[in-house]
């Protein structure tokens, strides 16, 4: 996908005295477009990321923005979600969650990032009852 195939819609918010806040959904199409930008060399799903779009979001493949990352191999932008992800142990369709993923690529970096923040793996998951 490119800028031009998707249509892009963010709500910015303007502080005058007051704080406001405003949940925005991109639509299947942008997450996707989103997901697809990682590893491309444009700046959209970093871009994304600062801004905490699709963050939490589910592309169509069934995966993450976090294992979206993994699986491209970047660290910077998985550290950028790992600070704004509300799931980070969300199990894509395989049953995995992020952190067996960076297990069984070897990313070690990944890994040491999301021990840090609480992840864990779907054996850990599965030996709580969640």
């Amino acid at each position: 996908s490119t800028d031009e195939d998707v249509a892009w819609s963010f709500v910015v918010n303007a502080s005058f005295g007051r704080s406001t806040s405003h949940d925005v959904k991109l639509t299947p199409e942008s997450v996707d477009a989103v997901f697809d930008s990682i590893g491309d060399g444009t700046p959209r799903a970093h871009s994304a990321a600062k801004m905490g779009f699709g963050i939490d979001q589910i592309s169509s493949s069934g995966d993450s923005f976090l294992v979206a990352a993994i699986k491209k191999n970047n660290f910077k932008l998985a550290a950028l979600i790992v600070k704004k992800c509300t799931n980070i142990n969300y199990r894509i369709k395989s049953g995995d969650t992020a952190l067996d993923l960076a297990n069984r690529k070897k990313q070690n970096e990944i890994t040491e990032l999301l021990r840090k923040h609480g992840a864990k793996t779907s054996e850990e998951i599965k030996s709580e009852g969640e």
